[in-house]
């Protein structure tokens, strides 16, 4: 009965220790998944941000076009 034990335990045993490698691997993995979802995520935000700049510049832009038209067609109303 000793003997059966031994051989249980040490199938126990590798069987953890098989478990437990693939865990530690499976939380690198997870751990570099992280890591780069963060990276896209970051590349996200900027070029949402960039897209906001140039949506701005555009609408400054328009606004300034509308401006400078008004001011025409009043000089050229006034003369």
């Amino acid at each position: 009965m000793p003997r059966i034990r031994r051989r249980v335990n040490h199938r126990l045993m590798e069987a953890l220790e098989a478990a437990t490698a693939a865990a530690e691997r499976g939380t690198n993995e997870l751990r570099q998944a992280a890591k780069a979802m963060d990276a896209v995520q970051e590349q996200t935000r900027l070029h949402n941000d960039l897209a906001d700049a140039i949506n701005l510049a555009w609408v400054n832009a328009a606004d300034a076009g509308f401006e400078l038209r008004a001011r025409l067609a009043a000089q050229n109303g006034d003369k």
